[in-house]
C-alpha cells in the first residue's frame, strides 16, 4: 500500500475512533474539575505565534521550557506557543512560564484539525520534543510550508512496534521532517538507517543537561530540610508508579530497623494516585503527613511525607540525602535523574529505565548514580549512602561534573531553530 493510501486509511480509522477518544478526554477533564480544553483538541485555538513547540507531558515540557527561557532572554521578538497532551504538562507550563504564556491542548491527529490550527496560528516553525510524531500533523505542516524540527530526538523501536500496522507511515513522517537533532550518536545512526538524509539529521546532545534551578529552589530546599530535621536521615522516592510504592515502603520498614528516625518523602508521578498511596502507607502502619498540609514543622514521629502537590519535586530532591528515581523498579521506562543531580543529591534507579539508558550509563560510570534491581538492593544502596557523607559528597560532585561536561546543548538548538526560520523566510 502506498504512503498516500496508508495515511488515508489511518485518518479514516482515527476519525471513526474520535468520538470515543473525545468523550474519554471530555469526561476525564470534567470529572477532575480541570481546565477544559475540549474545543482546543478539535482545533479551536485562538492565538498567533512564530514558533509552535509540542511537548507530550511533564518531562518534555521541562525540556521545552529550557529552550523557551533562553529564547525569551536572547530573542524576545519571536512569539512562542506550546502545546501539551496532558493536564500535568499544561500545569508545568503555567508553573514555569506563567499563566499568561500561550499554551493549549494538543488535538487529535486529523488533517482538518491541523489545517484549522495552522491557518489561525500561522507558525513559521513546529518544534516537536523527543518522539511525538503524528503523520497528519507533519503532512499538513509540509503542505502549509511550516518548517518542522524534531528536537532532543530519541529513537524508540518499541514505540514504532506499538504503532503497527502503521509503523511504515510513521517512519515516512521522519523522512518528511526538515531536521532531526538527536540526543545520542546511537539515536542518530538509527534515524539514518531508517532513511533520513545525513544533512537533515545530526547528533546534538540532550537538552536536559542544560537544566538549571533558581536560587529560590535551593533556598526552599534548605527550609524544607529544617522543617524535617537537620539530624534525620532523609531519602526521597520521586515520580513513582503503581507497583513501586510497596517495594519502597518495604524498604523503608527495613531501613527503620537500622535508622529509627529515618524519614521518607514519596512523590507519586500522577495526581490521581495520591490518595491510593496515602491509604497504602497508612494501612502499613506508617505515621504519615501530606505535603499539601504545608506543615511548619514535621513531628518527630512522622515516618512518611506524601508529596500530593505539583511542581515541588526538585525542591524535595534538594532537601534529601538520597534520591530514588521512580518508574524504574517496574517496566515503565524510568524518569530523568538529572533533576536530582542538579541539586547535588545522589541518585538510585531501578533496572527498568530504558528511556534514559544513555544518561544512566553516564551517571553510573561517573560515580554519581547506582542501580538497584529489587528491595534488598535498594535497601543496600540507600544504607551505603546514608552511612557515608564522604560517599555522598563524591557522588554530588560527580553529578555536577556530569552536567557541566554535557551542557551547552540549548545553544546549539537555538542556532538550528534560527537557521530553520531563515530557510522558511527564504522559501516564501
Amino acid at each position: 500500500m502506498s504512503t498516500y493510501n496508508m495515511r488515508h486509511l489511518y485518518s479514516f480509522l482515527l476519525f471513526l475512533l474520535s468520538p470515543l477518544l473525545l468523550a474519554y478526554l471530555y469526561l476525564k477533564e470534567h470529572a477532575r474539575n480541570r481546565e477544559p480544553g475540549f474545543l482546543q483538541r478539535l482545533g479551536f485555538v485562538k492565538l498567533q505565534t512564530d514558533i509552535w513547540i509540542h511537548a507530550a507531558s511533564v518531562g518534555e515540557v521541562k525540556a521545552a521550557c529550557i529552550l523557551i527561557k533562553e529564547f525569551q532572554k536572547n530573542y524576545p521578538k519571536f512569539k512562542i506557543a506550546i502545546s501539551a497532551m496532558t493536564c500535568t504538562g499544561r500545569a508545568e507550563v503555567r508553573r514555569q512560564l506563567g499563566t499568561d504564556f500561550a499554551h493549549f491542548y494538543f488535538g487529535l491527529d486529523l488533517s482538518f484539525i491541523w489545517r484549522n490550527i495552522i491557518s489561525h496560528m500561522r507558525p513559521k516553525l513546529l518544534i516537536i520534543l523527543e518522539q511525538e510524531i503524528w503523520p497528519n500533523l507533519i503532512h499538513i505542516c509540509q503542505e502549509s510550508k511550516v518548517k518542522t524540527y524534531l528536537m532532543n530526538a530519541k529513537y524508540s523501536e518499541s514505540s514504532l512496534k506499538n504503532r503497527l500496522p502503521f509503523n511504515f507511515l510513521f517512519i515516512n513522517s521522519y523522512l518528511q521532517l526538515d531536521f532531526i537533532g538527536t540526543q545520542t550518536q546511537k539515536d542518530e545512526s538509527y534515524f539514518l538507517k531508517l532513511g533520513v538524509e545525513q544533512a537533515k539529521c545530526q547528533y546534538v546532545g540532550n537538552i536536559k543537561f542544560d537544566l538549571e534551578l533558581s536560587e529560590l529552589v535551593r533556598v526552599k530546599a534548605k527550609d524544607i530540610r529544617k522543617t524535617i530535621g537537620m539530624n534525620r536521615p532523609v531519602w526521597i522516592a520521586g515520580s513513582t508508579h503503581d507497583g513501586e510504592e510497596e517495594i519502597i515502603f518495604a524498604g523503608h520498614r527495613e531501613l527503620k530497623k537500622k535508622y529509627p528516625n529515618i524519614f521518607l518523602v514519596i512523590f507519586p508521578r500522577h495526581p490521581k494516585r495520591f490518595e491510593n498511596v496515602r491509604r497504602q502507607a497508612q494501612q502499613l502502619g506508617f505515621n504519615i503527613l501530606l505535603r499539601s498540609a504545608k506543615p511548619a514543622l514535621v513531628p518527630a514521629d512522622t515516618d512518611v511525607l506524601i508529596g500530593d502537590t505539583m511542581g515541588e519535586l526538585s525542591i524535595f530532591y534538594g532537601a534529601a540525602d538520597v534520591a530514588f528515581i521512580g518508574g524504574s523498579l517496574v517496566p515503565f521506562g524510568g524518569h530523568n535523574l538529572l533533576e536530582a543531580a542538579v541539586v547535588g543529591t545522589p541518585a538510585i534507579t531501578g533496572e527498568f529505565a530504558s528511556n534514559f539508558t544513555e544518561i544512566i550509563d553516564m551517571a553510573v560510570g561517573a560515580g554519581y548514580a547506582a542501580i538497584a534491581k529489587n528491595t534488598a538492593e535498594l535497601i543496600a544502596q540507600v544504607s551505603c549512602l546514608l552511612d557515608s557523607k564522604e560517599l555522598r559528597d563524591r557522588a554530588k560532585q560527580a553529578g555536577y561534573g556530569l552536567i557541566n561536561k554535557n551542557k551547552g546543548v540549548v545553544a546549539v538548538n537555538i542556532q538550528t531553530v534560527l537557521c530553520l526560520l531563515r530557510q522558511g523566510q527564504d522559501s516564501h
